[in-house]
């Protein structure tokens, strides 16, 4: 070791050490009692890396099941993403148009407003049975779900296309009526990908 005090350093003397029972050996003079120690030392030693073995193996079997449980869900995604492509119609540009509570609009902002309007109002339902599913209208040719809950005094309502996988827009009722109309319908057009998701994920939702 040495004075520096930004730094303190000592060698690693590695298996130059003896243990107890090794300088126990060599003061008794007797050589089967040093084989003992050493082989006592092995023994220690071996049944620590069996240890970390085991613990390695239980590790990589817990990552085995969770990346076939990944495989299976994205597996079931992708052929969702495929069903719901099959299944899309074009709502760009004057293409759009959205149904809601069976009148048919052709502007975001119109048919975002009155979506609002018709979960305000079924949210003040919700908050007497905590909980309830409607189905707005369509979008895309895609049916336009929503889950009105309340919970502690605090309802939110969760807005999808059904069958159109993470098209999900979840906002509390408290904040619904300063949502933009025009931007809520956007939203659920073209949902943002998922954080941390693959390239070939963001491509399938775009």
């Amino acid at each position: 070791m040495h004075g520096r005090l930004d730094a303190r350093e000592i060698g690693d003397i590695g298996d130059a050490a003896l243990s107890f029972s090794e300088v126990k050996a060599l003061a008794t003079g007797n050589p089967l009692l040093m084989d003992k120690a050493e082989a006592d030392t092995d023994l220690a030693r071996l049944r620590r890396a069996e240890r970390a073995h085991a613990r390695n193996q239980d590790a990589l079997r817990h990552a085995v099941t969770r990346h076939e449980q990944d495989i299976a869900r994205l597996t079931r995604l992708t052929e969702d993403i495929a069903d719901a492509i099959g299944r899309r119609q074009d709502t760009r540009g004057e293409k759009f148009t959205m149904t809601i509570d069976g009148r048919r609009h052709v502007k975001r902002a119109e048919a975002g407003q009155h979506l609002k309007d018709l979960l305000q109002n079924e949210a003040v339902v919700a908050g007497a049975v905590q909980l309830r599913t409607m189905r707005p209208g369509h979008l895309g040719g895609f049916p336009v779900t929503a889950h009105i809950a309340a919970s502690l005094g605090q309802a939110s309502v969760t807005i999808a296309l059904d069958g159109a996988p993470g098209t999900d827009v979840r906002l509390s009722v408290r904040d619904l009526p300063d949502a933009d109309p025009a931007g809520l319908v956007g939203r659920l057009e073209k949902p943002p990908p998922p954080a941390g998701g693959t390239q070939g994920e963001n491509d399938c939702r775009r």
